[in-house]
């Protein structure tokens, strides 16, 4: 896809007395692919050296930022822009800046110059905690001006320190992690005083390891490794194949697979890369969290750790469900043989649930009344939050309390049934 460029505008790197303004100095960019251009403004370099196929360019500074240096000499003889040229010069010399009628000529003027349509991004010149909410909400508007088809070449060359911050952040609140198909790219021309030649730097990295950071966050927070698997995938593709796996599992709540989960994950830890970049190793580490659920003694003791664990998640539905297939398991690995019987739902109803209503009658404060209303809360969730016997609905408010009882209610029944 081609590019729009956004690219930031300041004040200039230094005062030329023959002038007396600011401006960028004249130095020879080089790309990487060994191109060089000569110029003051780096922005011009880009689209010169055809670093980028470039379909449309935002230019974002402040109302004072010299918006004069834009207006290009070998130009002045064409209708109005010396004139153009002449007004932008006066509004730097006196700190007054631009005017909102040159706004729209400079904007022309540059379509017209780089072939290409040309919008400019312009705030007020103060940049603090007063402007945060006005600058945020214009930045994050270049959405709008953005194609969809579109990706994102963002130059941080020329500008005011605080303003790439702030566009950036812009980005990555409107276009980080909504579609990954978008190519995002930093460039920065380093100005080397000391040498002819200043370096294009790609800094592309930057922006992905934002996403993948993003992308980790929201895995160790609620379990969702869909977006952080693409870009394992490059790196570790057993890893990879694990996170999918792992989120599928919690998505569905199809907790009888966890174990054969947790075991493709060991698998994966055995197979982790030597040469591995630094941020894998957290992935990597909050997978060996999940291992640690495994009891080899027993599958029940497994389910119930899994669900204690997606509790601690606030993935509080699948909680609750995996605590009753927890009890559920229980029963089986006492009376029944976990091969056949684990999620057979026949068996259940002809035979587990019997078991299991004996031992809570037989206990009823200790066993009945917890797992009974884990039960029943469980059914409830199960349709939808549908009402129970007494006609009433489910309350979020209320899983706490239920959760914590169901919790108490099945380690007492582990303790049951060892001593039976």
């Amino acid at each position: 896809m081609a590019y729009t460029l956004i690219s930031c505008v300041g004040t200039g790197m230094f005062f030329n007395k023959g002038t007396n303004q600011y401006q960028y100095r004249e130095t020879t960019y080089q790309f990487p692919d060994g191109t060089k251009y000569k110029t003051r403004i780096f922005l011009e370099a880009l689209t010169e050296s055809k670093y980028r196929e470039i379909d449309k360019i935002i230019l974002v500074g402040t109302k004072t930022s010299n918006w004069g240096e834009l207006v290009f000499e070998k130009d002045y003889e064409e209708e109005g822009v010396f004139d153009l040229y002449g007004r932008l010069y006066e509004g730097d010399k006196n700190k007054t800046g631009i005017a909102g009628a040159d706004k729209g000529l400079l904007e022309c003027y540059l379509t017209k110059h780089f072939a290409v349509p040309v919008k400019l991004c312009i705030s007020e010149a103060l940049i603090d905690d007063c402007t945060a909410q006005e600058l945020f909400t214009l930045y994050s508007s270049l959405k709008s001006d953005i194609s969809a088809k579109s990706d994102i070449l963002f130059d941080i060359t020329h500008s005011f320190r605080s303003i790439p911050l702030l566009v950036y952040q812009a980005l990555q609140f409107t276009f980080g992690g909504t579609d990954s198909r978008r190519q995002v790219e930093l460039v920065y021309g380093e100005f080397v005083n000391e040498k002819q030649i200043s370096y294009v730097r790609n800094l592309s990295k930057y922006w992905e390891f934002a996403q993948i950071a993003d992308a980790l966050s929201v895995f160790t927070a609620k379990l969702d490794g869909s977006r952080l698997a693409q870009f394992v995938e490059t790196v570790w593709h057993q890893g990879a194949k694990a996170l999918v796996r792992l989120t599928e599992i919690v998505q569905t709540n199809f907790a009888l697979q966890v174990i054969e989960v947790i075991r493709q994950i060991n698998n994966a830890i055995t197979e982790y890369p030597t040469d591995a970049p630094t941020w894998l190793g957290s992935v990597r580490d909050a997978l060996s969290e999940i291992c640690k659920l495994l009891d080899v003694t027993s599958v029940s003791k497994t389910l119930y750790k899994y669900s204690c664990y997606l509790y601690a998640h606030q993935l509080n539905v699948q909680a609750v469900i995996t605590l009753q297939v927890a009890v559920e398991a229980c029963i089986v690995e006492k009376y029944g043989n976990i091969q056949d019987n684990l999620g057979d739902y026949d068996w259940w109803q002809s035979n587990g649930k019997n078991y299991l209503h004996k031992l809570r009658n037989n206990a009823w404060q200790k066993l009945g009344i917890p797992l009974t209303n884990l039960e029943r809360f469980r059914n409830q969730v199960a349709h939808g939050g549908g009402k129970n016997r007494n006609g009433s609905y489910p309350q979020a408010a209320n899983i706490p309390n239920i959760y914590e009882s169901g919790k108490r209610g099945i380690e007492r029944l582990f303790a049951e049934l060892a001593q039976a």
